[in-house]
């Protein structure tokens, strides 16, 4: 063991991207269990648009963090 652990903010970003990504076969799951799904089509699209939204805000944010993260770039590519 080497003693280092990662940030705080590594497991929330985990927690976060797991609970999005879910979410996709969550909405997935409900479109096809319903006998009208197909006339719930375009709230399923929007749903994923938004999703999608956040997944990628979120690994932005994740790529923001690391930045800040360290004192300089060189720094946090040797990390």
């Amino acid at each position: 063991d080497t003693g280092r652990s990662a940030p705080w903010f590594v497991y929330l970003i985990l927690i976060g991207q797991f609970s999005i990504f879910t979410c996709f076969g969550i909405v997935q799951f409900v479109n096809l269990s319903f006998h009208n799904g197909p006339s719930w089509f375009a709230y399923g699209e929007l749903t994923y648009i938004l999703l999608s939204f956040l997944a990628k805000g979120l690994l932005g944010l994740t790529l923001i963090f690391s930045i800040f993260a360290f004192d300089s770039f060189e720094e946090a590519a040797a990390a």
